[in-house]
Order: C-alpha cells, then sequence, then structure tokens
C-alpha cells in the first residue's frame, strides 16, 4: 500500500514572495504591522506584489544595510521613510510604487538604489558615495 503524504504551505512560497535567509517577508502577513524589515549582511532577497501602509510615524518602512542585495517586483509601500539602504547595500525596484510622507529613498553610505519603472512619491536623499539611479 503506497502513502500519498501532502505539504502544505503558504501560497508565497510559491509564488515567490520572499527568498531566503532570516526576515523575509513572504507577505504582508510575515511582515508585522507598523515594524521595519531588514535585510543585511549578504541577504539576496525579492518581495514581489507586496502592499505595505505603515502609519507610525518616522518608521523606515525597509532598512537595507550591509551588503545585501534587494528586490522590489510590483511593490506599493506608503511610510514616513519607504526605503532606506546603507552600507554597500543594492536595491532594486521594478514597478510598483514608493510613497515616501517626508523622503521616499535615502541612499547612504556607498547604497546604490536603481529605479525601474516604479513610481516615486516624495524626496530622494543620497549621503556619502550613496546613488540613486533612475532608467
Amino acid at each position: 500500500m503506497s502513502r500519498i503524504t501532502w505539504v502544505v504551505a503558504p501560497l508565497s512560497v510559491f509564488l515567490g514572495l520572499a527568498c531566503g535567509g532570516g526576515g523575509g517577508a513572504g507577505g504582508s502577513s510575515d511582515w508585522p504591522s507598523e515594524t521595519t524589515w531588514t535585510c543585511g549582511g549578504g541577504d539576496v532577497k525579492q518581495m514581489t506584489g507586496i502592499t505595505k501602509v505603515i502609519e507610525t510615524k518616522d518608521i523606515i518602512a525597509i532598512e537595507a544595510a550591509g551588503s545585501c542585495q534587494l528586490t522590489l517586483v510590483n511593490c506599493d509601500i506608503t511610510a514616513d521613510f519607504p526605503i532606506k539602504a546603507a552600507g554597500n547595500a543594492k536595491v532594486t525596484i521594478k514597478g510598483g510604487r514608493i510613497h515616501g510622507k517626508q523622503q521616499a529613498i535615502q541612499a547612504w553610505g556607498n547604497a546604490v538604489v536603481t529605479i525601474e519603472g516604479a513610481m516615486i512619491e516624495g524626496d530622494k536623499a543620497t549621503t556619502g558615495n550613496g546613488k540613486i539611479i533612475e532608467h
């Protein structure tokens, strides 16, 4: 007699809403409300189709640091500070919308943020050798 084992996993696993490493956001349900989602060290991560609104004042929604490589695909992020990249982080935003109530994107240190077809609402700021590249 053969046995069939069923494996049940969240749909986000099959859709690739998060890739590897700790602190991944497999969907907005995996990202506790009103908190900063972080990517650090040598993490390589991708978020796809995430919608997140953070109402708490002065909160950074997504912080990429160290040598993190983060790709956001068709995400809609709203916060006072939606994206901060620092250190040697590389963030790529493909499509979607980033709405910063105070600043939309910050690139500090040697961080590089690349924008490919995304709608950016709010100021962009760089310090040090930080770069924001728009295609």
